[in-house]
This record gives C-alpha cells, structure tokens and sequence, in this order.
C-alpha cells in the first residue's frame, strides 16, 4: 500500500484531480489529511507478479503475436478478395452501361420502324413514275358545298 498525492492517486486511477478530492473527502476513497493540510490517498499498488504468472504472460504474448501474424495474412487476403471484387464489379457495370446503350438504339430503332410502319404506303409503280403535271379538277366540290 503506498500514499500518494492526489495528483498522483489521480493519474493512477485515470480521474481528475477535484474528483479524487471529493471522493477522499467524503470517504470513498482511503485517505487522510497530512500536517499541512494536504490529501494523501492510500492506494493498492500491484504487486511483482511470480516467475510463474510471467511465464504464462510470455506464452499469452507469444500467442498473441501468432494470432496478430494470422490476422495480418488474412487482412492481406482479404484485401485482394475485395480487389478482385471490385475489378468484377467495375467489369459488369460496363457491361451493364453498354447493354442501357444497346438497349436504348434498340428503342429508337423500334421508334423509326413503327414510323415508317404507320406512314401511308405508296406503290413502288407509282412512286417511279414522273410526277404528272397538276391539272385542275372538274366538278369536284367540297362535301358541305354540293
């Protein structure tokens, strides 16, 4: 057990200065006043762990360092799946935009064909012959006029 300034009892417990103070103040943490009026707060200090407890944290660390190598290989791994996804997903977007492109020539395509479909067709005799020259008509008349 060892005292510490409150500043010090602070630091170690990751809390603010005035919060320790209150916390001794009101006795929620060990402390006491010194003869200067000063906060002493009386805190657990860990102690050395055994040679047994430090090699069972060297064999944790080990461990850790294989499980972080295995997880770095797979990050590599994983990066070049997304890679090779996004080249695939690059791939069928063009296809995707020529088939809209396609499909839109398809369209004006059908337009123009349903326009000439639609136009009143003419004989390809008549449509070879000299256009003749315009000449009146007789005893034609509008239908309101007859």
């Amino acid at each position: 057990m060892a005292e510490l300034t409150v500043a010090q009892a602070a630091a170690q417990l990751g809390l603010s200065v005035d919060t320790v103070k209150r916390r001794a103040q009101k006795g929620k943490l060990p402390a006491r006043q010194d003869d200067r009026g000063r906060w002493l707060v009386t805190l657990d200090t860990p102690e050395a762990p055994t040679p047994l407890e430090t090699a069972a944290l060297r064999a944790d660390l080990e461990t850790l360092r294989a499980d972080l190598t295995n997880a770095r290989g797979l990050l590599a791994a994983t990066e070049r799946h997304r890679e090779t996804l996004q080249a695939q997903v690059d791939r069928l977007h063009a296809e995707l935009t020529e088939a809209h492109t396609n499909a839109a020539e398809l369209r004006r395509l059908m337009g123009l064909q349903l326009q000439a479909l639609s136009a009143p067709r003419t004989d390809a005799a008549e449509s070879s012959k000299a256009p003749e020259a315009s000449t009146p008509r007789t005893g034609w008349r509008w239908p309101w006029q007859r």
